[in-house]
């Protein structure tokens, strides 16, 4: 029996307790200076708020209480106690023990204990285990096969020139550490939602904190495609203007020189000596100009996942990178101990939520000053 399903207790004296619950004698006198209660239900003897029985049958000196298990806000906390970090052995199903009693009183006496009588909880289905776990693999593939034939999780722009020498093939682009960091949320919280919902049958257990740490990760992978583009096309716009400048320069020494070469000499000889040899500067400048742009315009290539996520586009380690991944790990460590522990999605407080955004706008403010890869890097 467990979360969804109904509860039924066998109580001795039932009668004698409803009487205490309604606040009359055994005469079904009405008792003095006395609260009226509702009966509820005790697992372990904690009360399990808002569980009130549904059917009621008094059968002699004994009767049959019947309650429905499910988890609410008010329950929330109780039954996280209860299914939450089991230890080994009682993974799928935990003794616990039985009781009823007065809302606001003492769990009465009873038999059934986590020794005696041995009444288990199902905490989940060994069936719907297997469903959750082959849909958290299939997941795990999908994301596996998609990042590897795929350049799902790869910085933007063009692919690497470099040849790699085992396969032969092209290399691949880096890693982007925004994009993985979207993913990793990603992954992190449909497997707990649904490892959660087998176990609880509950769908509504986003927290807003969750939710925050969703947003500032696909904001931060927003935001550092865009940072990527406009750095890559920035290059292409200077290089069609210096271009256009090279072609204007061109024409205007071959002018220059059909009027050096005239005869009799121009009047102005001296000044076209000196516009011709500032207009030749200037073109040996724009030349080197194009070539530079030119070779910054390549794409680096992987130094693998690790190195990636922490090295800039010229492949240096950086410590705003470095610092973004690690608080990722770290609040990433402390989700998954909160969904085994509490069987619940961790709720982050607005301070770990403002430091894990404070490191993703460190790291973008650093990438939109990092300088393009050369093409030879």
């Amino acid at each position: 029996m467990g979360l969804g399903e109904l509860m039924v207790v066998r109580v001795e004296n039932l009668q004698e307790l409803l009487n205490r619950a309604n606040c009359v004698n055994e005469l079904n006198q009405r008792i003095q200076n006395c609260q009226e209660q509702k009966l509820a239900l005790f697992l372990n003897d904690r009360i399990i708020e808002k569980h009130y029985p549904e059917a009621i049958v008094v059968q002699g000196e004994e009767g049959i209480l019947q309650f429905h298990l499910k988890r609410s806000k008010e329950t929330d906390e109780t039954w996280s106690d209860l299914v939450g970090n089991p230890p080994l052995g009682e993974f799928f199903e935990l003794p616990v023990k039985v009781s009823v009693g007065l809302e606001k009183g003492y769990p009465v006496p009873t038999d059934v204990t986590e020794d005696k009588n041995n009444f288990k909880l199902i905490r989940m289905h060994i069936n719907w285990f297997l469903i959750c776990m082959i849909t958290n693999l299939l997941l795990a593939y999908l994301l596996w096969r998609l990042a590897k034939e795929s350049d799902i999780l790869r910085v933007s722009g063009p692919q690497p020139t470099e040849i790699d020498e085992r396969t032969g093939r092209p290399k691949r682009k880096p890693f982007s550490l925004a994009s993985c960091q979207m993913v990793f949320w990603f992954f992190l919280v449909i497997i707990s939602y649904v490892f959660i919902w087998f176990i609880t049958n509950e769908s509504d257990i986003l927290t807003p904190g969750v939710l925050g740490l969703m947003g500032i990760g696909s904001g931060t992978a927003l935001l550092g495609t865009v940072i990527d583009s406009t750095k890559k096309g920035q290059p292409s716009t200077q290089i069609d203007s210096l271009k256009a400048e090279k072609q204007t320069l061109e024409n205007d020494l071959r002018q220059i020189n059909s009027q050096l070469k005239a005869s009799p000499p121009p009047p102005n000889l001296g000044e076209l000596q000196k516009t011709k040899t500032a207009k030749l500067s200037r073109l040996a400048l724009v030349d080197e100009s194009i070539s530079q742009l030119s070779g910054t315009s390549g794409t680096r290539a992987t130094l693998g996942l690790l190195r990636d996520l922490v090295t800039d586009s010229q492949g240096e380690i950086s410590f705003h990178r470095f610092q973004m991944f690690a608080w990722t790990i770290v609040l990433g460590i402390i989700f998954v101990y909160s969904v085994r522990e509490k069987l619940a999605m961790p709720d982050f407080s607005a301070t770990l939520l403002t430091l894990q955004g404070i490191s993703a706008g460190t790291f973008l403010g650093f990438k939109t000053q990092e300088k393009e890869p050369t093409k030879n890097s």
